[in-house]
C-alpha cells in the first residue's frame, strides 16, 4: 500500500515448531535460500544456536549463498562478540549479525561504541513510539503442537529468565477475596479445575524458589475465554464501546493500592503447581538435571 518492502526473519514459533533446532534452521535455509537469516536464541544462544547456525550456514556459504544471525535477547555485546569470533573461526567472515530486542538511540549508541560486531539494527518498538511514549510489547511464542493427535507442550527457553516462556494451553484464574476484590490471577493449564476452600500454591513465573499459599478466597473466574476456533470466530464482535466499560470496571474492580501512581503494589500473576512441574522437567530436559 505505501510501496515500503517487507522483509523479516525467523520467528521463535518457528524453530519451536520443530522437532529440533537444526532441522528448523535447515528447512528455513530450504525456502529462504537468498535470505536467510537464523534467529539463535530460542534455547542457547551459544551452546545451540551458533553451532547449528554454522553447520547450516556453511552449506549456503558451499552454494555461494549469503546468511545471517539475530540476536534477540542476552547480553547482545558479549554474545555478538563471541558470534562473530565463532563465525570467522568457521571461515565465515561474510555472514552478517542482526541485533533486536527493545533497541533505542542510546542502546545502539553504546553497542556502536563498543565496536561491537553488528552489522543489522531492528529497531521496532521505539521506532514507532518514540522516547518517553508508552508502549505494550506483545510477543507470540508456541506454547503447544499437535502431535499423534494430541498436544504437547512446548516452551521457548532463553538466558533471561522472564523470556522462557510457560508451556502448554493455559486458562488464567483470578482469586477473588471476601470484598470481591481481585487477590492475584492463575496461569493454569486449560484442563485444571479449582475449588472454593481449597488452599492452593502460587508460583513465581520466573524463578524456581518463590511461592505463596493464597486463602480466603471466595471467587474463582476464568479469564480466557473461545473467540477463534479454525482460522473463523466463534463470538459476534463486540463494539468499542463496551469494551471500553469493560476495561472500565476491571480496573475499578481492583484495589486502589494496586492502581495509584506512587508506589502502587505488585499485582501477583503466578503459575500453578502443574505449569511449574512441567516447566522446570522440559528445562531439566534441555539443560540437564542438576
Amino acid at each position: 500500500t505505501f510501496d515500503i518492502p517487507v522483509s523479516g526473519t525467523m520467528a521463535h514459533s518457528w524453530v519451536m515448531a520443530f522437532p529440533s533446532e537444526r532441522e528448523a534452521f535447515e528447512r528455513y535455509a530450504e525456502l529462504y535460500p537468498d535470505a536467510t537469516t537464523f534467529l539463535v536464541d530460542t534455547y542457547d544462544t551459544l551452546g545451540s544456536g551458533l553451532p547449528n547456525a554454522i553447520e547450516v550456514g556453511r552449506r549456503l556459504a558451499a552454494e555461494g549463498k549469503g546468511f545471517g544471525i539475530r540476536l534477540d535477547s542476552g547480553d547482545i555485546q558479549y554474545l555478538s562478540e563471541k558470534v562473530r569470533e565463532g563465525l570467522d573461526a568457521a571461515g565465515l567472515r561474510d555472514a552478517r549479525i542482526a541485533v533486536s530486542n527493545e533497541l533505542n538511540e542510546e542502546i545502539i549508541h553504546q553497542l556502536v561504541a563498543a565496536h561491537s560486531p553488528i552489522d543489522l539494527w531492528g529497531v521496532g518498538t521505539h521506532m514507532v513510539t518514540g522516547g518517553n511514549d508508552s508502549s505494550f510489547s506483545g510477543v507470540y511464542k508456541l506454547a503447544a503442537q499437535m502431535d499423534a493427535g494430541e498436544f504437547q507442550p512446548r516452551m521457548k527457553v532463553s538466558d533471561n529468565p522472564e523470556k522462557s516462556t510457560n508451556p502448554g494451553i493455559k486458562q488464567v484464574y483470578r482469586f477473588f477475596d471476601s470484598d470481591m476484590s481481585p487477590m492475584a490471577d492463575l496461569i493454569a493449564f486449560d484442563d485444571e479445575q479449582f475449588e472454593l476452600d481449597t488452599d492452593y500454591t502460587f508460583h513465581h513465573p520466573y524463578t524456581d524458589f518463590r511461592k505463596r499459599r493464597l486463602r480466603s478466597v471466595t471467587r474463582i473466574e476464568p479469564l480466557l475465554k473461545l473467540r477463534m476456533r479454525g482460522g473463523e470466530s466463534v463470538q459476534p464482535p463486540r463494539r468499542l464501546q463496551e469494551i471500553q466499560a469493560f476495561a472500565r470496571e476491571s480496573l475499578r474492580s481492583l484495589d486502589p493500592t494496586y492502581t495509584r501512581l506512587l508506589n502502587p503494589h505488585i499485582y501477583k500473576v503466578s503459575i500453578s503447581d502443574r505449569v511449574k512441574s512441567v516447566k522446570m522437567e522440559m528445562l531439566q530436559q534441555f539443560f540437564g538435571s542438576p
